[in-house]
């Protein structure tokens, strides 16, 4: 089988992370998530402190509009006094992420590699999702926290997603023009999600021989 790339987006609560764990399993490649920050702490010398400081969420009160930081490829250097900033932060987290996407065939969770990998072929996007009541629940169950702080805790960890998407790709996290494929995984449990996206990753392959 030819290199492809799985971007997995996934609402907080939707299992989508045990999808793609799932899915990289059975197919004998990479998975990567929070192993991003690790690497691209390791290729800029920053400690990882910072970028899980910035991962994906938005720090600070700002306006969607008026302060779009749009990623564009720039990497600061060093001795910029930027280069801690968020922006330059999400870029090198970018370069890892591009890295990987030309070395091998793996899935990559969340940190907008749908957007970062958009010019790329082989590549497909996914985002798994469900009704509120069944994110709640699910959070209810994996945290052993009330209904009520459950909804609390998947409201702000998905507000902060959207946000830190429609910050750096000036797109809308929910709009299903962005992915290959959604799944409402309150419908489709994890095993048969896995199936689907084997379907559709076949299928991209196919059509790109």
């Amino acid at each position: 089988m030819s290199k492809f790339i799985i971007t997995l987006s996934r609402e907080f609560g939707s299992n989508g992370r045990l999808i793609g764990q799932m899915l990289a399993d059975k197919l004998g490649i990479k998975y990567y998530d929070k192993e991003l920050i690790r690497l691209a702490s390791e290729q800029s010398g920053i400690n990882e402190k910072f970028f899980n400081l910035a991962d994906e969420k938005i720090s600070g009160k700002f306006n969607l509009f008026k302060k779009n930081k749009t990623y564009k490829g720039n990497v600061l250097p060093p001795q910029d006094d930027a280069y801690l900033s968020s922006e330059n932060l999400f870029s090198l987290q970018a370069e890892v992420i591009k890295t990987l996407a030309d070395k091998e065939s793996c899935v990559i969770v969340g940190r907008c590699a749908d957007y970062i990998l958009k010019d790329y072929k082989n590549v497909i996007n996914v985002f798994c999702y469900a009704t509120n009541s069944v994110l709640y629940n699910n959070i209810a169950g994996r945290y052993g926290i009330s209904l009520q702080e459950a909804e609390k805790l998947t409201e702000k960890t998905n507000k902060s997603r959207s946000e830190y998407h429609k910050v750096y790709t000036n797109t809308n996290w929910y709009d299903t023009k962005n992915y290959t494929l959604c799944i409402n995984c309150g419908e489709i449990d994890p095993e048969e999600s896995v199936l689907l996206i084997e379907e559709v990753l076949k299928s991209k392959l196919s059509e790109n021989k």
